[in-house]
């Protein structure tokens, strides 16, 4: 008998790779790898990913993603956009850590309420880029306090995570990020390893 598993993603750019050609986003191998290895399984898919979003975004697009009918799987990844420190913002990050942890469990609770589903977060990868930002660090030691805040947050209502970041730890941030300037986003073997880690994780755990 044919199961049928609805997942919905919903997230950032790094979620969309609106920058790779279609075959080679994640998304799309995730496709690809479902369909080859759960051959007794129809999995379909759906994605909300907004370039730029923050955990602010989150809550006022999460509408949208709730009128889904059927969601079996949801896989989240918000927090690299919040935890940016514009020069603008006067040694400010985009998103406080108190509001990110505030729209994160406002996100799950809305979740919860309409659906009986696993919610996986994602955490980000390490960045390639390594410029200093408006409070004087680095992107990726200010994403560190957001990262930690995901793992306590989905830790209290009981959700899974993929920590990425820990998954590629082994690879050098040139290895899978596109080369600076921009240094942040996803090239072709980072898109691939990505969805490598989501479904191996998906497989073992849910499937």
């Amino acid at each position: 008998m044919l199961k049928k598993v609805n997942i919905v993603i919903f997230g950032d750019s790094i979620t969309s790779c609106s920058h790779l050609k279609k075959k080679n986003r994640w998304v799309e191998i995730l496709k690809k790898n479902f369909k080859n290895e759960k051959k007794n399984t129809l999995v379909n898919f759906k994605s909300f990913s907004y370039y730029g979003a923050t955990s602010n975004d989150a809550l006022n697009k999460v509408k949208f993603v709730l009128k889904t009918k059927k969601v079996d799987i949801l896989i989240i990844m918000f927090g690299i956009n919040d935890s940016v420190y514009w020069m603008s913002k006067m040694g400010k990050p985009r998103v406080s850590l108190k509001k990110f942890k505030y729209n994160i469990k406002k996100i799950i609770e809305k979740f919860k309420k309409k659906y009986k589903t696993q919610l996986i977060f994602l955490t980000s990868h390490k960045f390639l880029q390594n410029r200093k930002e408006g409070n004087g660090k680095t992107h990726n030691y200010n994403y560190i306090k957001y990262r930690k805040e995901i793992f306590k947050t989905t830790k209290n209502f009981k959700c899974l995570k993929i920590d990425i970041y820990n998954e590629l730890k082994n690879y050098n941030s040139k290895k899978y990020c596109l080369p600076l300037p921009d240094g942040l986003h996803l090239n072709n073997f980072g898109s691939l390893m990505y969805s490598k880690i989501i479904s191996r994780f998906i497989i073992k755990n849910i499937l």
